[in-house]
């Protein structure tokens, strides 16, 4: 390593700071300044602190309302929100885990642990799907504007052997009934 680089050489001959950028003198002068301007911006402050906090005098009434006749508009807030929350998680508790029946409605109620179980065991009651449309037939019957109304389509009532007053074949609805548990084929 070359004796003027390193930390064990002498400081190259002629390298100094520059004096001219800032002096002590300038610092400290600067620094008092900052003072000074702080000094006089607290006794300002101190001298309007009057001014600037000042409040109106509270008015007084010379017919003042007792407080106790003063009464909040309706709806007024509950008077204990404690025993009513603990009242109505009561109440829900009561009707979530027991058996019951709903005066208005008359459907009965029974505990959702109980619902849980039988859901669980039976499976929820689903609607079997209805009878597929034949996507080649029209579903409306078609006619052009301006037909005779005695050229309309008539409704028809369909008869109970299986056919039309018009003679036509009645759809083919079934008839089978959903069971929990079990498939389409009737099998589980």
């Amino acid at each position: 390593m070359h004796p003027s680089h390193g930390h064990g050489g002498s400081p190259t001959p002629g390298a100094r700071y520059e004096k001219s950028d800032l002096t002590p003198q300038a610092a400290a002068m600067t620094l008092f300044g900052l003072a000074l301007l702080a000094t006089i911006a607290a006794f300002v402050i101190w001298l309007f602190k009057p001014y600037i906090l000042h409040v109106a005098p509270e008015r007084t009434s010379k017919f003042p309302i007792p407080r106790e006749a003063v009464r909040p508009a309706e709806p007024r807030l509950q008077a204990n929100p404690t025993i009513d929350i603990e009242n109505l998680r009561k109440d829900e508790d009561f009707i979530l885990n027991t058996y019951s029946r709903d005066p208005i409605s008359h459907r009965l109620h029974i505990p959702v642990e109980r619902a849980m179980e039988i859901v669980a065991r039976e499976g929820l009651p689903t609607r079997p799907n209805p009878a597929q449309p034949d996507p080649m037939e029209p579903n409306e019957p078609s006619y052009t504007v301006g037909q005779a109304s005695d050229q309309l389509p008539q409704a028809t009532m369909q008869g109970a052997k299986g056919e039309s007053e018009t003679g036509m074949p009645r759809p083919n609805i079934s008839t089978e009934t959903y069971q929990p548990g079990m498939s389409s084929m009737g099998s589980p």
